[in-house]
Protein backbone atom coordinates (compact mmCIF):
# COMPACT_ATOMS: atom_id res chain seq x y z
CA UNK A 1 0.00 0.00 0.00
CA UNK A 2 2.91 2.33 0.58
CA UNK A 3 3.87 1.93 -3.08
CA UNK A 4 0.28 2.56 -4.19
CA UNK A 5 0.20 5.70 -2.07
CA UNK A 6 3.51 6.94 -3.44
CA UNK A 7 2.24 6.37 -6.99
CA UNK A 8 -0.96 8.33 -6.27
CA UNK A 9 -3.28 5.42 -6.96
CA UNK A 10 -6.97 5.71 -6.02
CA UNK A 11 -7.40 3.60 -2.87
CA UNK A 12 -11.19 3.95 -2.86
CA UNK A 13 -11.38 2.51 -6.38
CA UNK A 14 -9.04 -0.37 -5.49
CA UNK A 15 -10.93 -1.30 -2.32
CA UNK A 16 -14.35 -1.05 -4.00
CA UNK A 17 -13.18 -3.37 -6.78
CA UNK A 18 -12.00 -5.97 -4.27
CA UNK A 19 -15.43 -5.85 -2.62
CA UNK A 20 -17.07 -6.39 -6.02
CA UNK A 21 -14.85 -9.46 -6.43
CA UNK A 22 -16.07 -10.86 -3.06
CA UNK A 23 -12.87 -10.42 -1.04
CA UNK A 24 -12.68 -12.60 2.07
CA UNK A 25 -9.29 -11.80 3.58
CA UNK A 26 -6.89 -8.87 3.76
CA UNK A 27 -3.13 -9.26 4.13
CA UNK A 28 -1.03 -6.14 3.77
CA UNK A 29 2.11 -8.13 4.60
CA UNK A 30 4.74 -5.95 6.26
CA UNK A 31 3.79 -2.78 4.40
CA UNK A 32 2.41 0.07 6.47
CA UNK A 33 -0.95 1.57 5.65
CA UNK A 34 -0.43 5.26 4.91
CA UNK A 35 -2.09 7.41 7.57
CA UNK A 36 -4.43 9.22 5.10
CA UNK A 37 -5.77 5.84 3.97
CA UNK A 38 -6.55 4.39 7.42
CA UNK A 39 -10.21 5.42 7.39
CA UNK A 40 -10.69 3.81 3.96
CA UNK A 41 -9.09 0.55 5.08
CA UNK A 42 -11.15 0.46 8.32
CA UNK A 43 -14.39 0.95 6.35
CA UNK A 44 -13.28 -1.74 3.86
CA UNK A 45 -12.49 -4.27 6.62
CA UNK A 46 -16.02 -3.92 8.00
CA UNK A 47 -17.53 -4.81 4.62
CA UNK A 48 -15.30 -7.64 3.39
CA UNK A 49 -15.90 -11.35 3.96
CA UNK A 50 -19.14 -12.59 5.48
CA UNK A 51 -21.14 -11.10 8.34
CA UNK A 52 -24.26 -12.94 9.38
CA UNK A 53 -27.04 -10.99 11.08
CA UNK A 54 -30.11 -12.66 12.53
CA UNK A 55 -32.97 -10.37 11.50
CA UNK A 56 -35.95 -12.32 12.76
CA UNK A 57 -36.69 -15.47 14.72
CA UNK A 58 -40.11 -17.07 15.22
CA UNK A 59 -41.11 -19.91 17.52
CA UNK A 60 -44.31 -21.00 19.27
CA UNK A 61 -45.34 -19.46 22.60
CA UNK A 62 -45.60 -22.90 24.19
CA UNK A 63 -44.34 -26.39 23.41
CA UNK A 64 -44.97 -29.84 24.82
CA UNK A 65 -42.26 -31.17 27.13
CA UNK A 66 -39.84 -33.29 25.07
CA UNK A 67 -41.83 -32.38 21.95
CA UNK A 68 -40.64 -30.60 18.82
CA UNK A 69 -39.61 -26.96 18.91
CA UNK A 70 -40.08 -25.48 15.45
CA UNK A 71 -37.89 -22.41 14.98
CA UNK A 72 -37.84 -20.20 11.90
CA UNK A 73 -34.87 -17.88 11.47
CA UNK A 74 -34.30 -15.15 8.91
CA UNK A 75 -30.60 -14.43 8.32
CA UNK A 76 -28.83 -11.80 6.25
CA UNK A 77 -25.24 -12.00 5.04
CA UNK A 78 -24.29 -8.33 5.21
CA UNK A 79 -20.81 -9.05 3.87
CA UNK A 80 -19.70 -9.44 0.26
CA UNK A 81 -18.68 -13.12 0.28
CA UNK A 82 -19.98 -16.48 1.48
CA UNK A 83 -18.45 -18.36 4.40
CA UNK A 84 -16.25 -21.16 3.10
CA UNK A 85 -16.32 -23.21 6.33
CA UNK A 86 -19.33 -25.17 7.49
CA UNK A 87 -19.51 -23.83 11.04
CA UNK A 88 -22.53 -25.22 12.91
CA UNK A 89 -25.53 -23.08 13.77
CA UNK A 90 -26.60 -24.15 17.25
CA UNK A 91 -29.57 -22.98 19.31
CA UNK A 92 -28.83 -22.57 22.99
CA UNK A 93 -31.78 -22.72 25.39
CA UNK A 94 -31.16 -21.70 28.97
CA UNK A 95 -33.26 -21.62 32.10
CA UNK A 96 -32.39 -21.15 35.78
CA UNK A 97 -30.81 -24.60 36.13
CA UNK A 98 -29.56 -25.86 32.79
CA UNK A 99 -28.49 -25.07 29.24
CA UNK A 100 -29.38 -27.24 26.25
CA UNK A 101 -27.64 -26.94 22.88
CA UNK A 102 -29.62 -27.97 19.79
CA UNK A 103 -27.70 -28.26 16.51
CA UNK A 104 -29.53 -27.20 13.34
CA UNK A 105 -29.18 -28.47 9.79
CA UNK A 106 -28.26 -25.02 8.48
CA UNK A 107 -25.51 -24.97 5.85
CA UNK A 108 -23.96 -21.52 6.14
CA UNK A 109 -21.69 -22.16 3.16
CA UNK A 110 -24.77 -21.68 0.97
CA UNK A 111 -25.62 -18.28 2.48
CA UNK A 112 -24.65 -15.82 -0.20
CA UNK A 113 -24.56 -12.07 0.41
CA UNK A 114 -28.11 -10.81 0.95
CA UNK A 115 -31.08 -12.47 2.62
CA UNK A 116 -31.21 -16.14 3.58
CA UNK A 117 -33.94 -18.14 5.33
Amino acid sequence: MEHWYEQGWDVEYILEKTLEWHVSTFNNKSSEIPEPWWRHVQKFRKRMGYRFVLSRVAYPDTVTPHGPLPVEMYWENKGVAPCYYDYPVVLRLTNETETVRIPTRADITSWQPGSNL
